[in-house]
């Protein structure tokens, strides 16, 4: 799905020709724009499982040293057994739990950005979905984005571990809440270049040249 994950296939003995990048595709027509942020509050959203591989703690610990007032930070996705997390939380930390499709597009829409520090994706359907409802998106080149998200053009792209670089990056978007709106536009015009057509016309090429 990215040139992240073909690299890595080389890299572990595949041959460069057997290794074609077919990006992932997502319903346009479900997640699109909303109203925007309903909230004056700051409104933060990590969508995924609730895991140190997703960079949940790099957020949480970035979110504490940021120390935003007038700020939320919703934590959306199933939450790990065997582990309690409620001791590593801010007063202004929402755990959300597992969200249906429509409840985590409703976020996408009134979200001022989507924070995704992950450090292994494919290419990460999450920041797709987010750029299509013109939520801000921040996140790493772990997740497979590193072919079309250019960083300060149509979304923000961080070191997965680096505290200090997302805190500060939480600070200015609080600050400025009209960066994180022009790169949810921007977002939302990459966005349209997967489209679950795109995704069926891409796959269908590649297959075409398998059979020739």
């Amino acid at each position: 799905p990215s040139t992240h994950v073909r690299d890595s296939v080389i890299e572990a003995g595949c041959a460069p020709i057997k290794a074609t990048i077919v990006p992932s595709g997502i319903d346009l027509d479900y997640f699109s724009p909303g109203p925007g942020p309903a909230s004056s509050s700051f409104r933060v959203l990590f969508a995924g499982h609730v895991s140190q591989r997703k960079g949940v703690g790099t957020l949480l610990e970035a979110w504490k040293a940021a120390a935003l007032s007038n700020a939320e930070l919703i934590i959306a996705g199933s939450l790990p057994t065997g582990f309690d997390w409620r001791p590593h939380l801010s007063p202004n930390v929402r755990l959300a739990g597992h969200q249906t499709r429509s409840e985590l597009r409703d976020l996408y829409q009134t979200c001022h950005c989507l924070a995704f520090p992950t450090m292994i994706e494919g290419l990460a359907n999450v920041v797709l979905e987010a750029m299509a409802c013109g939520c801000c998106v921040v996140t790493t080149p772990a997740s497979g984005v590193g072919d079309w998200l250019k960083n300060g053009e149509n979304g923000i792209l961080l070191h997965p571990q680096n505290i200090e670089a997302w805190a500060e990056t939480l600070r200015r978007l609080a600050a400025d809440p009209s960066v994180a709106e022009r790169l949810g536009r921007a977002g939302v015009r990459t966005a349209q270049n997967f489209s679950l057509k795109s995704y069926g016309e891409r796959l269908m090429r590649v297959l075409d040249e398998l059979l020739k």
